[in-house]
């Protein structure tokens, strides 16, 4: 080895020499380039997309308020003579609260004890079952039975007149015949078969006629169901039992409401805890029985004081007319009598401000026990009274749901009914007029018969002499008379017939009223019972305004949020309005304008209520129950129902109103989505052979957001779950730059 690099040319040596020297110092270089480089560049760390859990939420800080608010209300009209509370002072069962003109409350009193006796009188009009006056039909029947009597008269006496007028031709014509009068035996024949002839014809008119009269009063008189077929009865039965389940559906409701009502009620009564209702019942009877005296006395008084005064103003009439009259004796005895009624009136009033007193005493006395024995008793849980109040309003609506059908139901087979109506009517009137034409066809025919026969009566009658003739003249002015009588008392007859059946009509529509107005007083006299209901309530607080001298006294514990001013006429607001912390609260938060779109009734908040440990925080579920209209300041208040816990009002606590909660895939830190103007992307990290080497390049790639929360997004596009997310750098990257990687 040595004898071979020993024969080497030196020229060769040097030329490798050079050579190594350059690689070496090429090696050298790249080194320092890799190294500068490697300096320079930025440091990035990197994540693929993973399956992550998002909750998209809205978080603030919020505000504990209580539910639990008492509006205290007191009768409209009165004048607020001085306030004794103000907001957040502490107030007991029995604490004075407002004072009120003793003057104004007699006179509201007198006021709304009239206004309730007038609604009580308007109830039991209401409730009163007022029938459909039958009179106008039963007259119609009566004219009727009238003018067909009237008729069957005028038929039996005109076919009398006719007879005799006949009878006297008859005896005329056997006489001139018997004495030979210049009347022949064949004119006599003749003139006797043409009286016989025309007698014929008239009887059959008549039997004509009064066949068609009976057809047309048959179709006038006789009574629906004759003529109709079973569709108008069904209607009628359907509209019937339609008005009577609408009717039995509203009572039903209401029964089913003051069911409801009075449980609810019952709840919200104090009840026992750990005694007997025993005591809590003998002092509502002792209280209810001590205000029943006390206005009893009152009452009894009044009247006493009002008849003495009475009394007084005669006394002083007598003494006007005694000075009148100049009369002394009189004058004196007047005044003798003034002064016994004016002591009978002091008395009457001593008398009745004793028995007040005294009545009031004892109402008092009452009053206290009743208050007593109602401390002793606990609240109904608030759980048992939100679900009677839920009943109550299920009951509400289940009755006005069934009213609404039922009520449909009516309209349906009143449309039903009125068709039936119509479709009788119809057919009805026409055979009406069949029959009427029928019998005027009957009465011209009969009338051109009669005539013809008239006058060959007159054509056979040329040989009797003027008595005959004037008999046979006799003849034809009865007949004439009995026919256009008997057509008079036939029309008599009709017009009474359309009366009736007018009434009828008339009646059967009134019938039809009645019941929908029966159906509209039994809702309003329900609605009007609990108006008396309310107007009971006013009274009450005003007897209790009474017994106390104008001074209201609260029968609700807790704080006074907001109060009336001194001096303020009482409105709908509430005279106060007062906190009970012992009940329920929520939460109160502002949040923007473009938050609250995303919000609805019912989301799920969760609430850390604080008071925990550095390692736990307790934290429980509420749901929203409130948004408001955005402020001046485009800002939302958001409210929410807390549970059961240990709340106080005031406390802050933190709130996440939960949005949206669901499992995405392709889920990157938040740190790594970035977004300029022409949308959201990332950076991804892939790596490219260059004259470097391998070297990690920055690429873009634009995504959207599925969803995401405070730490995490779900990303859609060109990426997958071994895509290379650049999360976070040390330097500002761009697409196209090279980057390291943190270990």
């Amino acid at each position: 080895m040595f004898n071979f690099f020993k024969n080497i040319d030196p020229n060769q040596l040097r030329a490798g020499s050079n050579i190594l020297k350059f690689l070496a110092m090429m090696l050298a270089f790249t080194l320092i380039a890799r190294g500068t480089s490697a300096a320079t560049l930025a440091r990035v760390d990197i994540s693929t997309p993973v399956r992550s859990d998002i909750l998209e939420a809205i978080s603030g800080s919020a505000t504990v308020v209580s539910t639990d608010i008492t509006d205290v209300f007191v009768p409209e009209g009165l004048t607020i003579y001085d306030m004794l509370v103000g907001p957040g002072q502490l107030v007991e069962i029995g604490d004075a609260v407002a004072v009120f003109s003793q003057a104004e409350i007699e006179e509201m009193h007198v006021r709304e004890t009239a206004a309730l006796d007038r609604m009580r009188l308007d109830l039991n009009r209401l409730e009163r079952d007022e029938s459909v006056d039958t009179t106008p039909v039963e007259n119609a029947r009566r004219t009727l039975s009238r003018a067909q009597a009237d008729y069957r008269t005028t038929v039996s006496q005109g076919e009398a007149d006719v007879a005799a007028a006949r009878e006297s031709l008859d005896q005329l014509l056997v006489h001139a015949y018997e004495t030979g009068e210049d009347v022949s035996p064949a004119s006599v024949r003749n003139h006797l078969r043409a009286l016989e002839d025309y007698n014929a014809i008239v009887t059959q008119g008549y039997k004509d006629m009064a066949a068609a009269e009976e057809t047309l009063q048959e179709l006038l008189l006789a009574p629906p169901t004759e003529y109709d077929d079973t569709t108008m009865q069904n209607a009628v039965r359907n509209h019937e039992r339609a008005i009577d389940d609408y009717n039995a559906t509203v009572i039903r409701g209401e029964e089913d409401i003051a069911t409801a009502q009075a449980d609810l009620n019952e709840l919200r009564n104090p009840r026992t805890a750990d005694m007997d209702r025993t005591a809590l019942n003998t002092a509502q009877r002792n209280h209810q029985r001590a205000q029943e005296d006390y206005r009893a006395a009152r009452s009894r008084g009044d009247e006493n004081v009002r008849a003495a005064n009475i009394a007084l103003s005669n006394a002083f009439w007598a003494y006007d007319q005694a000075v009148s009259a100049a009369d002394p004796g009189a004058i004196a005895a007047a005044l003798a009598e003034i002064e016994r009624a004016e002591a009978a009136v002091r008395t009457a009033q001593n008398t009745r401000d004793d028995s007040i007193f005294t009545a009031n005493r004892i109402l008092e006395d009452a009053t206290a026990n009743l208050t007593q024995a109602q401390q002793n008793f606990d609240n109904t849980s608030q759980d048992e009274i939100e679900r009677a109040e839920a009943a109550l309003e299920t009951a509400k609506t289940r009755a006005e749901d069934n009213r609404l059908t039922a009520r449909r139901w009516v309209e349906d087979t009143e449309l039903t009914l009125a068709q039936a109506r119509l479709n009788f009517g119809s057919d009805l009137n026409r055979q009406i007029e069949y029959a009427e034409a029928a019998l005027e066809s009957t009465i011209a025919r009969v009338e051109e018969a009669r005539q013809s026969a008239a006058r060959r009566v007159e054509d056979t009658s040329y040989s009797a002499n003027a008595e005959i003739e004037r008999a046979q003249t006799a003849l034809q002015t009865a007949i004439t008379r009995a026919a256009e009588d008997r057509q008079s008392a036939a029309r008599r007859v009709e017009d009474a017939a359309a009366s009736l059946n007018t009434a009828e009509q008339t009646h059967e529509h009134n019938i039809q009223q009645n019941y929908d107005t029966m159906a509209q007083n039994t809702i309003t006299a329900a609605t009007l019972a609990l108006d008396i209901q309310n107007q009971q309530e006013t009274i009450n607080i005003l007897d209790k305004l009474l017994l106390s001298g104008g001074i209201f006294y609260t029968d609700t514990p807790g704080a006074i949020i907001t109060t009336m001013a001194a001096g303020t006429l009482v409105g709908s607001a509430p005279l106060v309005a007062i906190r009970n912390d012992n009940g329920g609260f929520e939460a109160q938060m502002q949040v923007s304008h473009t938050d609250a779109e995303h919000l609805s009734i019912g989301s799920e908040s969760e609430v850390t209520t604080g008071g925990g440990s550095i390692f736990f925080n307790p934290t429980v579920t509420g749901t929203v129950s409130g948004i408001t209209q955005p402020d001046e300041n485009d800002r939302v208040t958001i409210t929410i129902a807390l549970p059961e816990s240990n709340w106080s009002a005031g406390q802050r606590v933190d709130a996440q109103i939960v949005l949206s909660r669901g499992n995405f895939d392709l889920s990157v830190p938040i740190s790594a989505l970035r977004s300029d103007n022409m949308g959201y992307f990332v950076y991804a990290m892939a790596q490219r052979n260059t004259v470097l080497g391998i070297q990690n390049m920055v690429e873009r790639v634009n995504v959207t957001i599925a969803a995401s929360d405070s730490e995490m997004v779900s990303i859609r596009g060109p990426v997958d779950s071994s895509s290379q997310i650049i999360t976070s750098s040390n330097k500002a990257i761009t697409a196209g730059d090279r980057v390291r990687v943190n270990e």
